[in-house]
């Protein structure tokens, strides 16, 4: 409950010049967003007993009429009145990967296998109800299962685009100054085909959020980018010039190596293995 008190307090539907025990709505559209409804289940997955879930009633209520009531925190105060009418509610949630029968190994469940299982959700409702059946009381189910919509799993393109990313903003982290907003380095990153392909295979678990993938790159690359760096030295020429680091990965002996071009004299440094 206290997640719709604090989404009360932070909603433009809020006018402070009222009565602050009444949230009344503004002029205009505006969207109710409330987030992983997963995490308030009604029915516990796991052994498929009810759980008592106070705040579902007001969910249900502003999902269904758009007028609900909360109690207040404070003492002798009458309950916050919600009036969200007008509004587009939008609900999120995520589904347990036991439902699915996945594993969070890439071997055993693969991108091919979430696209499918999304598909069958959304082609078959009672498919989507049997799922949301073992999440939700039945009169839940029936106010949300018409207006759901799944979201489609991440392809391996995407999952190479966020690779990308990472790797770009692993560099911008390790030199950007927040309080001048200028990058101070005169290092470029170049990564080659084997390292980007060593990052998927390390990082991408299809059976989880993708979430793991961009924090798992930032820190990979981070890591090896920081050995490179330290790799070159501080006495070393290249240590005041322009550089280029690649970053590159070797299958056979499973290692991650760098090399750093001096981009003044186009002279190439050794690769050095990274620890």
């Amino acid at each position: 409950e206290s997640a719709i008190r604090t989404a009360v307090r932070k909603s433009e539907y809020i006018d402070p010049d009222l009565d602050p025990h009444y949230a009344k709505q503004k002029k205009g559209k505006y969207i109710l967003l409330i987030e992983e409804l997963d995490k308030v289940f009604e029915v516990n997955p796991a052994t498929g007993l009810p759980e008592n879930r106070p705040v579902m009633a007001v969910i249900k209520d502003l999902l269904s009429d758009g007028i609900a009531q909360v109690a207040s925190q404070e003492i002798g105060q009458s309950p916050i009145k919600l009036d969200i009418r007008g509004s587009m509610p939008v609900v999120t949630m995520n589904f347990a990967l036991d439902m699915f029968g996945f594993k969070a190994d890439p071997r055993l469940t693969t991108i091919e296998d979430v696209i499918a299982a999304s598909k069958r959700l959304s082609s078959n409702p009672s498919d989507l109800k049997n799922v949301l059946d073992r999440m939700f009381l039945p009169e839940t189910v029936d106010r949300i299962l018409a207006k759901f919509l799944i979201m489609n799993p991440l392809e391996a393109k995407h999952y190479r685009q966020l690779i990308q990313k990472q790797i770009d903003a692993a560099l911008k982290q390790r030199f950007h100054n927040s309080k001048t907003g200028i990058d101070s380095s005169f290092i470029t990153l170049k990564t080659t085909p084997e390292y980007r392909r060593y990052l998927f295979d390390e990082t991408v678990i299809p059976a989880m959020n993708a979430r793991h993938t961009v924090n798992s790159v930032l820190q990979r690359v981070s890591s090896d980018l920081e050995a490179a760096i330290q790799a070159i030295g501080k006495s070393s020429r290249m240590a005041t010039h322009l550089v280029e680091i690649t970053l590159h990965y070797r299958p056979g002996s499973r290692t991650v190596v760098s090399s750093a071009r001096d981009l003044t004299d186009k002279k190439i440094k050794t690769p050095t293995p990274l620890e």
